[in-house]
């Protein structure tokens, strides 16, 4: 539109006051802007409307169009704004528009969501994901009591609000953040593990013989053999997002970013640039293009990549950088930005083993690996029912995955009411 065209569209107003089209549409509901219809096409004149978007574009240019960074750790800010982008997207994608305008979210909820979503199943997963051969190797099983391993240590000690993803979770895990990440780059390093070893698991379920030489090879195979089954059966968005060579990335058929409430402001990631989740979207895409371009071999480059970058940036090029991380909210955001991607992989991977094996199978390993830890770790012990492992399994039984709880042995308990001084009962 000219400077001198005496309307706006709802597009180019929304354009210019840095809103969705939908917040535009809203406002002339409620009266605030005047609009009328020409030809099936609502206009806003300027006439009439003046005070009000000037009032709004006094908001629109104040707004910070990119975050600050605090100088020492510019070279850190896109891996954590990435990160916190895609928990972002799984925020906006899997809660409905109430939790949504409230910033209310939960891990357990999100996942729970997720499922349901995507209809998944563990028929659904057997039908896609089939192991190459009957019975699953015990390397198999190693691999996948391995992720869970660096999932506990990476979770453990666990923050006050665990499950939850809400800014007022953020504040009040801040200090138990804070001192998580004294030492950045091994948490950082460890949370890879975790995601690596599930990773191996669900190749080695599709490739038992593949050479385990390096993590790269790992990757490489993993997007050989087992992505696509993985996409086709339980891997949805946004841990499917990736850049692939020649192939365009359509946002509009991404299914959960169609959803119409979406394109309100209060979608928008919370901040600045405060980017719309189709904005946030191609930003990740782009970072993943541009990461891709510095291989020497195209390819795929997937969510499991950028974390293998990050680990490497993190432990062996910027050890010093990291250390300038210092602010408790830096620290408490990627905290629970890694904690639901481990939640995520960690509950999708165990879903691929209970649908290859049997609910009883699983559970009998995970008892195991239990008792192993228990007899390891009194303090793990108590704290066990409250780390991501036992939490996903609860979750699984209240979704009828499976059928019965892990056995915890009873604990002493000196304030238990007893009927006689020498009983047990």
């Amino acid at each position: 539109m000219s400077p001198s065209a005496p309307n706006y569209t709802v597009r180019e107003l929304a354009d210019v006051l840095r809103v969705s089209t939908g917040t535009i549409r809203l406002w002339i509901r409620k009266g605030l802007l005047t609009a009328k219809k020409e030809g099936g096409t609502t206009s806003i004149p300027k006439e009439g409307n003046t005070e009000f978007i000037v009032s709004r574009l006094r908001t629109a240019w104040t707004r910070p169009v990119k975050p600050y960074v605090p100088p020492e750790i510019s070279r850190y800010s896109e891996w954590h704004q990435v990160l916190d982008e895609l928990a972002w997207l799984a925020k906006v994608s899997y809660s409905d528009r109430a939790d949504l305008k409230r910033r209310r979210f939960r891990l357990d909820v999100l996942l729970a969501r997720y499922l349901q979503t995507h209809s998944v199943t563990l028929a659904s997963i057997r039908r896609s994901f089939s192991p190459s051969s009957g019975a699953l190797s015990t390397a198999v099983w190693q691999d996948l009591q391995r992720g869970w391993y660096n999932e506990l240590a990476f979770s453990y000690p666990q923050r006050p609000s665990a499950l939850g993803l809400s800014f007022s979770d953020v504040s009040a895990n801040n200090e138990a953040s804070a001192a998580r990440f004294t030492f950045p780059s091994w948490r950082i390093t460890t949370a890879y593990y975790s995601v690596y070893f599930y990773l191996r698991a669900l190749t080695r379920l599709k490739q038992p013989t593949f050479r385990l030489a390096e993590h790269k090879a790992t990757l490489t195979n993993f997007k050989a053999c087992a992505l696509l089954p993985l996409e086709a059966s339980v891997w949805f968005y946004p841990l499917n997002i990736a850049f692939r060579p020649q192939t365009p990335s359509s946002v509009p058929s991404i299914h959960p970013l169609r959803q119409p409430h979406l394109s309100n402001a209060y979608a928008r990631h919370p901040r600045a640039p405060n980017r719309t989740p189709v904005e946030a979207h191609r930003h990740v895409l782009s970072v993943f293009r541009k990461h891709a371009a510095r291989s020497p071999k195209a390819g795929t480059y997937t969510l499991f990549d950028y974390l293998r970058g990050f680990r490497i940036w993190a432990n062996y090029l910027e050890i010093e950088h990291l250390l300038n991380l210092r602010g408790a909210g830096y620290k408490a955001f990627l905290d629970q930005a890694l904690a639901f991607i481990l939640f995520f992989v960690g509950g999708l991977t165990e879903l691929v083993f209970i649908a290859s094996s049997s609910p009883t199978r699983f559970l009998n390993h995970s008892q195991r690996f239990y008792g192993l830890l228990a007899a390891s770790s009194t303090e793990v012990d108590r704290a066990y029912p409250e780390l991501p492992l036992a939490q996903r399994l609860d979750l699984f039984n209240q979704l009828g995955v499976l059928n019965r709880h892990l056995i915890y042995p009873r604990r002493p308990d000196p304030n238990r009411v007893r009927a006689r001084f020498d009983s047990d009962v």
